[in-house]
């Protein structure tokens, strides 16, 4: 048991510095209790990662859309809807990975155009190629705590 903290959080409380569920968590720490918190916040829900896993995940969530259409660009704009504006990572990080699903959208279009003058068939590799890299490479630059805005994307947000 820290008497010294006890004496510094009843103090801090006496003056209105911490509020009394501060003081009684600080209570619990001093007194060597085990904390359990859970956070039913929703607005700054991030499923009991950590700041920088949850933005891997928003990076890798790109690949669900190799099982289930559409899933891919459906995950990451959920995940950066909401924490966006409880997080500015998140915000930049969900930004970047809009844009660039976006630009893959604009592409793959112009490829299928292109289809009827037989050049199409070739270009689509590229943007497939897009898809399969970039989102590993975002995630580990994200992991390394970096900002990657991803290549060849166009900046609508």
């Amino acid at each position: 048991m820290d008497v010294d903290k006890l004496e510094k959080l009843a103090k801090l409380k006496e003056i209105g510095a911490i509020t009394e569920e501060e003081y009684q968590r600080g209570k619990k720490e001093a007194m060597g209790e085990n904390i359990i918190t859970t956070n039913l916040n929703l607005k700054d829900n991030k499923f009991g990662l950590t700041d920088k896993n949850y933005i891997v995940l928003m990076h890798l969530s790109q690949y669900a859309g190799l099982a289930v259409p559409m899933l891919g660009i459906i995950l990451p704009v959920v995940f950066w809807v909401m924490n966006k504006d409880n997080d500015p990572l998140v915000d930049t990080h969900g930004r970047n990975i809009l844009n660039f699903n976006l630009s893959l959208i604009i592409y793959c279009i112009i490829c299928v155009v292109l289809m009827f003058v037989f050049i199409g068939f070739g270009l689509i590799l590229i943007p497939i190629i897009f898809m399969i890299v970039f989102p590993v490479i975002g995630a580990v630059k994200a992991s390394n705590g970096e900002v990657w805005k991803y290549p060849f994307s166009f900046k609508f947000f």
